[in-house]
């Protein structure tokens, strides 16, 4: 079984036709198994990132008061170990490297979001992520190796 068969993906929009849309965008990319999940607003959203069980996290730039970039930095600021991909409702300037800075794995334009944009985003983003995570247990494990061998000296 492919392990991103069955992703545990958060979307977070105030808008539940997006919500209905990106379920069919999944559907047709070949990611119908992933469980999506939907988040109406900034502060479910972050509450909903509390699960350590995401695998991904897709929110939008416009979350009312609150922008998709300060739900970057705040669920970092947290350790949320989702991939987070920003969903941009426009092509303005500067708009990737904005994510990028704040923390954001990838970043999409809803307006040309199509299956596989979406699905090659989201493995990437995960992939990565998951690289990441390993990576960190690697660098701790070393850290205590080094703890105790220089312990021992």
């Amino acid at each position: 079984m492919d392990s991103f068969e069955k992703l545990k993906i958060l979307l977070i929009d105030p808008e539940e036709k997006d919500f209905l849309a990106l379920r069919a965008l999944l559907a047709e990319s070949g990611l119908e198994r992933a469980n999506l999940d939907w988040a109406g607003s900034y502060e479910s959203g972050l509450v909903a990132l509390s699960d350590p069980g995401y695998d991904a996290c897709l929110p939008d730039y416009a979350l009312g008061k609150r922008t998709g970039l300060d739900l970057l930095s705040e669920a970092s600021k947290k350790g949320s170990q989702a991939a987070l991909i920003l969903l941009w409702p426009y092509d303005g300037a500067g708009s990737c490297e904005q994510s990028l800075a704040a923390g954001a794995a990838d970043c999409l334009l809803k307006g040309e979001l199509s299956a596989g944009a979406l699905r090659r985003s989201i493995r990437c983003a995960v992939e990565r992520k998951r690289s990441e995570l390993e990576l960190e247990k690697y660098r701790e494990n070393l850290a205590d190796l080094v703890k105790l061998r220089t312990a021992e000296l």
